[in-house]
């Protein structure tokens, strides 16, 4: 049924709105666990989600006839907490009909607790505990009490957290698997193709011939060799150009070497002077006299 529900903020010590939604009880038939669950309208955001017990007490409230408290280890927020709830039906033949289904749903229960067709229900100390003295089912998430060695919801058997498999050997790939070179999918060893993209298993080479050793390369000479002056090459004064040995003057600019200033052997030839017919820049005009004057002639 539709319905507000509020819970009790002990902080501020007021009663705070957790939402307006369907009030289910819902009953897992598998296991026999029935549990209350609201979903705010809308964003349908779970507001309330616990199981029902034997020993969960619904008390009218003093202000309305249509308005029920409780207290219960709620899991809606994704971890347990000890949560005290009210919910306002928007009449009172609601309101007692929500209580007949609850009362109905524990009565279910010490039935099947006393027939010992369902596990036995959980003691009030189990139940109410805090998030720190609870477990959590590593298969289905579900939190139980520290003296429970079962899980409630799936009745598998509490694991030693010192025997859980470390994180690396979890992501480990299996013996024999192999990955597609198109998606990077890791397949089991007996695909031929990948799961994924369809890509054929790519055969493993075969071992090849030993790789043949480098050749040693020779030996080179040194950077400081390759630039180091040849012998008797001797360097200009003027230039700094480097000249071989058989050379008494400078190529460049002239220079002799030194100790051969005197010699004109190899005076480099000098190119004459060349008349040439053409010339450069603007010729020079001759003075005339001008032919207009300004102004007024002198008498």
């Amino acid at each position: 049924e539709r319905a507000k529900l509020m819970r009790f903020e002990s902080s501020s010590k007021e009663w705070k709105e957790r939402g307006i939604g369907q009030m289910k009880i819902l009953k897992d038939p598998s296991s026999g666990v029935t549990r209350f669950l609201m979903r705010r309208e809308q964003v349908f955001k779970v507001c309330c989600n616990h199981r029902i017990i034997q020993s969960l007490e619904l008390k009218a409230s003093s202000s309305s006839e249509n308005v029920w408290t409780w207290y219960a280890v709620d899991y809606a927020e994704g971890e347990t907490k000890n949560e005290l709830f009210a919910i306002r039906f928007k009449t009172v033949e609601l309101a007692k009909r929500f209580k007949e289904t609850v009362d109905k749903v524990q009565k279910q229960l010490r039935e099947d607790s006393m027939s010992k067709r369902s596990w036995p229900d959980s003691t009030p100390q189990e139940e109410v505990t805090s998030p720190s003295n609870v477990w959590k089912c590593q298969d289905c998430l579900f939190p139980n009490a520290v003296a429970s060695r079962t899980c409630k919801a799936c009745s598998k058997t509490k694991s030693d957290p010192n025997n859980l498999p470390k994180l690396s050997e979890l992501f480990r790939p299996k013996a024999g698997s192999w990955e597609c070179k198109a998606c990077y999918t890791i397949n089991g060893a007996k695909e031929s193709q990948c799961m994924s993209c369809d890509s054929p298993r790519e055969k493993p080479k075969s071992p090849g011939p030993p790789p043949s050793p480098a050749p040693v390369a020779p030996n080179t000479p040194s950077l400081a060799e390759m630039f180091k002056p040849k012998a008797g090459s001797w360097e200009c004064g003027g230039c700094l150009v480097r000249n071989d040995a058989d050379k008494t003057v400078c190529p460049a600019c002239s220079t002799p070497k030194p100790g051969h200033e005197g010699d004109s052997k190899e005076t480099p030839k000098t190119t004459g002077s060349f008349s040439s017919p053409f010339s450069f820049g603007i010729k020079p005009m001759e003075k005339k006299e001008p032919e207009f004057s300004f102004g007024f002639k002198p008498e």
